[in-house]
């Protein structure tokens, strides 16, 4: 369970202070100001198109936007990040909680999912894998998981790598980018 959050935030993200206003940052948002943020702590994950037609997975908390992004990874990864016991996945009419790491869903529910069952499918097998130690195979773990952590609010992640960023860290997250949809930085 993720604790709400009291403390400002860097980065591209709303700033928090002790009275919970949130002032926006960015430059589009500048001078906008919403009271009393409140979080319902509970993780999930819808889904768009892209305009090539790609799905996008959108993770959010309560009314919170968190991360964008085609890569189902990266979203597996932040939700380890955060220590998240379980998120729900909701499309169109279609709402269900699966616990994480995700096992398996049923053919009825991969249905309703539609055009989006593939990258649930695929996200359902990277949260399986312990980003934090994952196996030699996925030699990509370790940056799908640092590129979650420098999107997501630091204020709502819980655990990081503890092994020292790679050399070229700057030039694979300029790469990765181009797969995060939001936020907007």
């Amino acid at each position: 369970m993720v604790a709400p959050i009291t403390q400002p935030i860097s980065h591209c993200w709303p700033k928090v202070n002790r009275l919970s206003h949130v002032l926006f940052s960015s430059p589009a948002r500048r001078g906008f100001f919403i009271s009393e943020l409140k979080m319902q702590n509970k993780f999930q994950i819808s889904f768009y198109e892209n305009s090539q037609g790609v799905t996008v997975g959108s993770l959010s908390i309560g009314n919170q936007k968190l991360l964008d992004t085609t890569h189902p990874a990266t979203i597996a990864y932040a939700l380890q990040a955060m220590n998240a016991e379980s998120v729900e996945i909701t499309h169109e009419s279609t709402s269900f909680e699966i616990p994480l790491p995700g096992v398996m869903l049923m053919s009825r529910q991969l249905e309703s999912l539609g055009q989006h069952a593939h990258w649930v499918s695929h996200f359902l097998m990277f949260s399986q894998i312990d980003s934090f130690n994952p196996p030699a195979i996925d030699d990509r773990a370790d940056i799908h998981l640092r590129t979650a952590i420098h999107f997501l609010p630091k204020g709502l992640v819980k655990r990081k790598p503890t092994s020292a960023k790679p050399q070229d860290w700057t030039k694979k997250l300029n790469f990765r980018k181009g797969f995060i949809y939001f936020p907007f930085c």
